[in-house]
């Protein structure tokens, strides 16, 4: 039995109905955010409905409609939740559709660049310290980093050193540039957006130390404006680019506005826990995936005299060649990292910086990450290293091997089985997209699955082979 609440209310449904769903996986796409789909059946303009619906039927209510919290259950089992809205009401009926509104999910903010959103200001200590917190939480690093070209032509003309958050013996000189944690400017992202942040990208011990390189100096502020230091990308660029580099899962729930971020990896490595053997129906069809050699590859700063030639730490990871005709699956991020100068172990530049000073305002940075490596032989380090871990794709520790790996053993091995399945409501309400099925010997990851209620005919199914 078919039941559908309005704003937790029940309401009456014509009989013989029906609606389709669609759920699809979220984690096999890096470049889109996709969510589940439903279809609202013509729900009739019953007077019991009209009450639950606010009597919107009326002409002098105008268009200024509500959305309505949406709920669909199907003999007990919670099919669907999420928003609707009204899209038509005639003399028998109320149209809806649903919606799951990930194009507003942080609200008017989503699609601006985050240098022109209001995201807060921390005032400067008295004596300035590496770290600056807020809250209890790391906020702001000051690294020294080697960059003999942030004046450009006019260093000289000041004794510039070469170096910008120069420290020496616990003082701070030179051009100040605050280094934002990146876990802190997502936190204050969900604050001005009424969101919420979970997962543990927020409590792995290696993320909390990202810093969002930058080269905007306080040029003598008394406080950090946090917009002046983030790259320039949209708010929601930088959650796709991030996932893009770091191999992150998005799991949004829009009903509650919660966002929670993990380790593609970590969901791939969860053994699977249910059978779907007598589920399958006779007939399924193989596709092909000749796409199955990976490539990663990072956005160079060309404001970076360094990376000019792309130097041999930022190369691309691709998949060495394991079979003959396959194509290559490519995945470019807005991110990359810096270099290492030799001589003083110091994360390094040679770039013009964004400073007040000599008119360098309209000087730019490509978005970089940096780890926090805390006071080393007495200076404040952000490298592209810590703990033997890398940013850079390849070696030893390298983002491919400590974020990759399980993706790429899927994708050497993918193809794909497009099937039909004998399916419960219940297995609707339960198909949990973390975990792998197992049928007829083999596990699959589940990509997709659609079809309509009363469950009358199969669901039809898009497995992938693990």
């Amino acid at each position: 039995m078919l039941e559908v609440r309005i704003n937790g209310q029940a309401i009456d449904l014509a009989p013989g109905g029906t609606t389709s769903f669609e759920k699809i996986n979220p984690f096999f796409t890096y470049e889109d955010i996709y969510t589940d789909q439903v279809q609202v059946p013509a729900i009739p303009l019953s007077q019991r409905n009209r009450r639950v619906f606010g009597y919107i039927d009326l002409v002098r209510l105008g268009s200024d409609l509500p959305r309505f919290f949406l709920q669909k259950f199907y003999n007990g089992q919670l099919i669907y939740e999420g928003q609707a809205l009204v899209t038509d009401v005639t003399p028998s009926t109320i149209q809806m559709t649903a919606v799951q509104p990930l194009g507003e999910f942080f609200g008017d903010d989503q699609f601006t660049k985050l240098r022109e959103i209001d995201l807060g200001t921390t005032p400067l200590p008295e004596v300035l310290t590496p770290v600056i917190e807020v809250d209890g939480q790391p906020a702001y690093c000051f690294p020294t980093i080697q960059n003999s070209e942030y004046y450009g032509t006019n260093g000289s003309i000041i004794s510039y050193q070469g170096r910008v958050n120069d420290y020496q013996e616990g003082d701070y000189s030179g051009p100040l540039v605050p280094m934002p944690f990146v876990t802190f400017v997502l936190q204050r992202i969900a604050e001005h957006t009424g969101t919420r942040l979970t997962g543990t990208f927020f409590t792995d011990p290696r993320w909390k130390q990202l810093s969002l390189y930058n080269t905007r100096a306080l040029d003598g502020a008394e406080e950090i404006t946090l917009s002046k230091h983030l790259p320039e990308l949209t708010l929601i660029q930088l959650l796709i680019e991030l996932r893009k580099y770091l191999n992150l899962a998005f799991e949004f729930d829009t009903v509650a506005r919660v966002l929670r971020i993990d380790a593609t990896d970590d969901i791939l490595s969860t053994p699977p826990v249910q059978d779907w053997s007598k589920k399958l129906e006779k007939g399924g069809r193989k596709i092909i995936e000749r796409n199955r050699r990976l490539q990663l590859a990072m956005t160079i700063d060309s404001g970076d005299q360094l990376q000019k030639d792309k130097p041999v730490e930022m190369a691309d990871y691709l998949t060495p060649e394991f079979a003959p005709d396959l194509g290559i699956a490519k995945l470019t991020t807005a991110f990359s990292t810096l270099l290492i100068d030799q001589s003083t172990g110091l994360a390094a530049a040679k770039q013009v910086g964004s400073t007040e000073q000599f008119s360098q305002l309209a000087s730019s940075w490509m978005p970089r990450l940096l780890f926090w490596n805390g006071l080393k032989d007495g200076l404040p380090r952000a490298l592209p290293t810590l703990d033997g871990k890398t940013l850079y794709w390849n070696g030893s520790g390298g983002v491919f091997e400590t974020c990759w790996q399980k993706t790429e053993a899927l994708r050497r091995q993918m193809c794909y089985f497009d099937a039909t399945m004998i399916m419960t409501e219940t297995d609707i309400a339960r198909l949990n997209f973390r975990q792998p099925v197992h049928v007829q010997g083999m596990n699959y990851r589940v990509v997709r699955a659609s079809g309509y209620l009363p469950l009358a005919s199969p669901v039809r199914v898009l497995l992938i082979s693990e």
